[in-house]
């Protein structure tokens, strides 16, 4: 092969290879004069180099002579070099993303661990035999479930017996911004009601419910619907837009789908009153039929709402509980 040939293969491997502007034009140049009749005898990797020199910035030039002098097999080298910078670009990137990570992850354990710990002791409250291990475990199931959906993952839920008396130890943390509300809201029992307290019977959230008042409203004394009538998937916190305040959207699940609708069709202007342990949560007056999802309007804050969806979501405990 003659240095005419070479001189022509090199270029070619350049054309193939370069997505550089200026690179493109200078090669297409020389492979012209190349192959002309008179081939200049000065085409060399120097002289190539210097004359791309003047067809882009200073920046640019020491990326392109590099692969220009660093052999005649330049195609190989240039993807080889390419690859290698995509490969350390990725390399440094994922270094990058890790070391994020475990600092995040520092960070995350080292807030975790200075937030202060709380320890309650939780007792049975009801009268009577004592509670079967079966509703023991289920009792500290719901617990544990109702801890994780409000965020507190790493609490934990012990059933221990002393003395005769069996209880159960919860270990979790403080994360302040009325944590002690929130924490009873958690460790209710979580039986939901939803009574007819007739056409005058607003009540304040948080009283005490007295079901014998309003037996008028309802037949045997018992709420229109209670925990099995509402679908536990159907809790969310919802954020009124013009008060900022939290409120909790609720809905019926089966057959009482059909007879809530029902329901609040023939009560219209009568107040619902729904209530969780027997202490109201919210009363308001039925305006018009509700085919859909309802409203508990308790102006919450979002923890509070969030501690509400997590007990109502996670089911009613099988025992009565109170802290010691």
């Amino acid at each position: 092969m003659n240095d005419q040939q070479k001189l022509h293969t090199t270029y070619a491997d350049l054309l193939d290879d370069t997505s550089d502007p200026a690179l493109t034009y200078l090669v297409q140049n020389m492979d012209t004069l190349a192959h002309g009749p008179q081939p200049p005898s000065s085409l060399n990797w120097s002289t190539i180099s210097n004359l791309h020199k003047t067809q882009t910035d200073e920046a640019h030039v020491r990326t392109s002579a590099d692969y220009l002098v660093s052999s005649p097999r330049s195609g190989w080298i240039r993807r080889r070099t390419r690859f290698g910078v995509g490969l350390a670009a990725a390399v440094l990137l994922l270094s990058i993303l890790a070391g994020s990570l475990l600092f995040s992850t520092h960070l995350d354990l080292f807030q975790t661990l200075q937030k202060p710990s709380m320890h309650i002791t939780l007792v049975t409250s009801q009268s009577g035999s004592a509670p079967t291990q079966e509703a023991l475990e289920q009792a500290r199931t719901i617990l544990l479930n109702r801890f994780n959906y409000f965020g507190l993952t790493d609490s934990k839920v012990t059933i221990v017996n002393t003395s005769g008396q069996t209880r159960l130890l919860v270990d979790t943390v403080q994360f302040g911004n009325n944590d002690q509300e929130v924490f009873s809201t958690l460790l209710e029992t979580g039986t939901i009601q939803a009574w007819d307290t007739g056409p005058a019977g607003i009540l304040q959230p948080g009283v005490t419910f007295h079901a014998d008042n309003y037996a008028q409203y309802n037949p045997g004394g018992k709420p229109g619907f209670a925990n099995q009538d509402f679908n536990p998937q159907a809790f969310s916190a919802i954020q009124d837009k013009q008060s900022g305040a939290y409120n909790v959207s609720f809905a019926m699940q089966g057959s009482a789908t059909q007879r809530f609708q029902q329901y609040t069709a023939a009560h219209i202007g009568d107040v619902l009153t729904i209530t969780l342990d027997d202490k109201v949560i919210t009363s308001g007056v039925i305006q018009s039929t509700i085919t859909g999802p309802g409203v508990i309007a308790g102006n919450f804050t979002q923890q509070q709402a969030k501690a509400l969806v997590a007990t109502l979501t996670s089911g009613a405990l099988p025992i009565h509980l109170k802290a010691v």
